[in-house]
């Protein structure tokens, strides 16, 4: 592979920036999904953060084989600060996103780029394939605001997926006490900055799904810093929303705590009808499929929970869902809570978690 001159950038150099801590079984895949895209331009920057396997010998390998690899290895410090490292030292316009145990489509950089450049953004995400342990397609919003609408109930694009404005993406530093989700925080205040924000609707990145993401303790730790991020996005957009402070934290605290008769279902129901009443009715369809998880968590309050969230959808000319009519109403009429083990049942079925 012919050496880039990089002392002259081009107008398509890509830094790509991944960070790998005991990936042994996996970088090799994941190296070799970069250094196969149809995009040649590009370097690719590689952070060992303190592994103590084999990842450092194996970086060795491929830094010997292509010269547009570039690996700094280190004692551990945290993938912010590994991020913020790898964007820092980045010598292309442009920045992407890889992890070290997923694989990127040959075509990836090469139709983000032509993607966030037609449409004048300065972050581009795209569809996800889980595979491994899970199997499902995850599909995001292509427009910028319907995105930063999704961004209220939490990450509206993949973390490792982006491509993204060096100058932009070197002005915007992780926050490593926001580690579990790190992804949330940047691009809340990334939308807060003024990004203009963008999703490929193609699969372009394959997510391996595997044990090493999904302890309990990190799940726990990951939502309890999202609400962080939440309740911060809320209050930025209240005035919009003539949205009172009660309000906001009847919605937000229902991360903190299980539900109870006392829940402040009124002023749940007001927060999300002042909201709905400013919106498009595209915006209306994300904000109405988001809150049913969140009435499905005060379901066991009482049958009054379905029939606060089915006066909603018939508000703004929706139709609430058979599925989710029959769960609400059978989690009213049992009071089942999320505290419960039926409804941890019911939540691996088919319910998912605000």
């Amino acid at each position: 592979m012919p050496e880039i001159d990089i002392k002259k950038p081009l107008q398509d150099f890509i830094s790509v920036v991944m960070s790998t801590y005991n990936d042994e079984a996996f970088i090799g895949e994941a190296i070799q999904s970069i250094l196969s895209q149809s995009h040649h331009d590009f370097e690719l920057i590689i952070i060992d953060d303190g592994s103590s396997d084999k990842t450092l010998d194996i970086i060795k390998k491929y830094t010997e084989i292509d010269s547009r690899i570039r690996s700094i290895s280190r004692e551990n410090q945290g993938l912010s600060k590994s991020l913020n490292e790898g964007y820092r030292i980045a010598r292309g316009n442009w920045i992407a996103r890889m992890d070290a145990d997923d694989i990127s489509d040959p075509y990836r950089l090469e139709k983000q780029l032509s993607w966030i450049k037609s449409s004048d953004a300065d972050i581009c995400g795209t569809w996800i394939e889980l595979f491994g342990a899970q199997q499902r397609t995850k599909r995001y919003y292509t427009e910028d605001r319907l995105i930063k609408t999704e961004l209220l109930f939490g990450s509206p694009i993949g973390h490792a997926t982006v491509l993204m404005r060096t100058s932009l993406a070197q002005s915007l530093q992780y926050d490593p006490s926001y580690e579990s989700a790190e992804d949330y925080d940047y691009f809340e205040r990334a939308a807060k900055a003024g990004w203009k924000f963008t999703n490929i609707p193609e699969i372009l990145y394959r997510y391996r799904f595997h044990q090493k993401q999904t302890s309990s303790a990190k799940f726990d730790e990951q939502q309890v810093v999202s609400q962080k991020v939440r309740l911060r996005y809320w209050n930025s957009i209240a005035t919009f929303y003539e949205l009172t402070p009660d309000e906001i934290q009847a919605v937000i605290s229902l991360r903190d705590q299980a539900p109870s008769r006392m829940t402040n279902i009124t002023s749940i129901n007001k927060a999300f009808d002042k909201i709905l009443r400013k919106s498009y009715n595209d915006e209306r369809e994300i904000i109405l499929v988001n809150m049913i998880p969140i009435y499905m968590r005060v379901g066991g309050i009482g049958i009054k929970v379905y029939f606060s969230l089915n006066t909603l959808f018939r508000k703004y000319q929706k139709t609430l869902p058979l599925t989710s009519s029959l769960q609400l109403l059978f989690l009213g009429i049992f009071h089942i809570h999320v505290n419960s083990h039926i409804y941890k049942y019911l939540q691996n079925l088919y319910l998912k978690f605000f």
